[in-house]
């Protein structure tokens, strides 16, 4: 009877028949139906797992092809086994890690976001419990060493390893910004940072980088992103000792000039990377251009508070109001035919919509983001409302956009053509009057 229970279950505790369908992967119906009895097998399984440890690394493995799987909802509903599995297995999940890191972080590149924040959500988990295991896991993906180096489908040169090691970084960051979990008493803060800085000098060679096989640049901005979260963690001081120290950890890389004065530059805007609401990497616009493109600025950097909020202030009583659009502009200045306004139409808008991209040909401005919210950019030739006495009153009175809104320029051309008119009545009569002169 015992021998019949044995050759009826895999790894001590899943009905065979249920792997059979797993494998028959001409049916995706019956393979529905089987990741959801499997599923089911997980979460019976005692706390401690028990029954699954004496075959763990086999039922691993087998979950780990699951997860590469090309079906959807196969490899979701796995990630969703492996962390059922993990709440089960605690620290007894150990031999799993090696595993099933290199996995997750490779899904980190799938082209589906639910994909991409379901294989986050895990590593995640994987690090809140074993939180050494998994950091070696990310390094040793990123160095494509350990198990990880023997599976064919990883890239060794060109865009997708390229892809796979920002990655890994980026799945180390999200390990750090657990508020609760880092900085970890089981995690060497000099082995990451002396890992970071050998990645953030990927490549390097001489005074440049020698990216012609493989294009590091955002890779080695997203380790310069992760040292900056060092940063913000251990302060600026323990941070440079670290990174002064890297040489002598598992990096075996010295950090060189250029990026000393990059580290010294971006310890100077405290903003970081933050989590987005889907669970992934959000970096800041204090990031290096591959990563900050397309951020939104969300002002200044924060240690530097005080003069930004003075510079603010100066913004808002001066630059502010100098592409204020509602006074008129001599004709050599004016906005209004650089940017094709419509009379009556809020030309102010424009520095937060439709018009950003013509105001950027009209005045020369080549930022790849658009003026923010609150924020102005002008031309250094626009005069400041500060000159606008040196125009006449009538320019500076009147216009299609005035003060007084269009009746403003209604009264003023009619005013203009009674005082026209008056002149010409007075001409009139002085003519008339020598004529009558010269006939007595």
């Amino acid at each position: 009877m015992v021998a019949v229970m044995s050759g009826a279950m895999e790894f001590g505790f899943v009905p065979s028949e249920t792997v059979s369908a797993l494998h028959d992967l001409g049916n995706w119906k019956v393979r529905a139906d089987a990741i959801e009895r499997l599923s089911a097998c997980v979460s019976d399984l005692a706390p401690g797992g028990r029954a699954a440890l004496p075959r763990i690394n086999e039922f691993v493995a087998f979950l780990n092809k699951l997860l590469g799987d090309p079906n959807f909802k196969i490899s979701l509903t796995t990630l969703q086994i492996w962390e059922t599995l993990l709440e089960k297995l605690g620290k007894q999940a150990r031999p799993a890690v090696e595993v099933v890191v290199p996995t997750l972080v490779k899904k980190l590149g799938d082209s589906k976001s639910v994909v991409k924040e379901a294989n986050m959500r895990a590593l995640n988990s994987l690090y809140r419990v074993l939180p050494e295991d998994t950091v070696h896991a990310i390094f040793s993906v990123y160095d494509g060493g350990g198990k990880f180096s023997r599976e064919r489908s990883i890239p060794r040169e060109g865009p997708a390893l390229a892809r796979l090691k920002e990655d890994a970084i980026c799945a180390l960051m999200r390990a750090m910004l657990n508020a609760d979990r880092f900085p970890h008493p089981d995690v060497s803060n000099a082995e990451i940072v002396s890992r970071l800085v050998a990645a953030a000098s990927a490549n390097e060679q001489g005074k440049g980088f020698d990216d012609s096989k493989t294009d590091l640049k955002r890779a080695r901005a997203t380790a310069v992103e992760a040292i900056a979260l060092v940063r913000a963690s251990l302060g600026k001081d323990e941070t440079w000792r670290l990174v002064d120290n890297a040489k002598n950890g598992q990096g075996r890389k010295e950090c060189g000039a250029n990026l000393r004065w990059q580290l010294t530059t971006r310890f100077e805007d405290a903003r970081v990377a933050r989590l987005s609401r889907e669970g992934l990497i959000e970096h800041c616009a204090a990031a290096a251009p591959p990563l900050a493109a397309g951020v939104k600025d969300d002002g200044a950097s924060a240690s530097s508070s005080s003069s930004s909020a003075a510079a603010g202030s100066a913004r808002t009583a001066g630059v502010g109001s100098s592409l204020n659009l509602t006074r008129r502009r001599p004709a050599a200045l004016s906005l209004n035919a650089s940017l094709d306004l419509e009379p009556g139409s809020n030309p102010s808008s424009s520095s937060r919509g439709g018009h950003s991209s013509t105001l950027s040909k009209s005045f020369g401005l080549n930022s790849p983001r658009g003026v923010a919210d609150g924020g102005v950019t002008r031309a250094a030739s626009t005069p400041s409302p500060d000159h606008w006495d040196e125009f006449s009153s009538g320019e500076s009175s009147g216009g299609s956009y005035g003060r007084n809104g269009p009746s403003s320029r209604a009264s003023s051309r009619n005013g203009g053509e009674s005082a026209l008119g008056r002149r010409a009545a007075a001409a009139r009569e002085k003519a008339a009057a020598g004529a009558a002169g010269g006939a007595t």
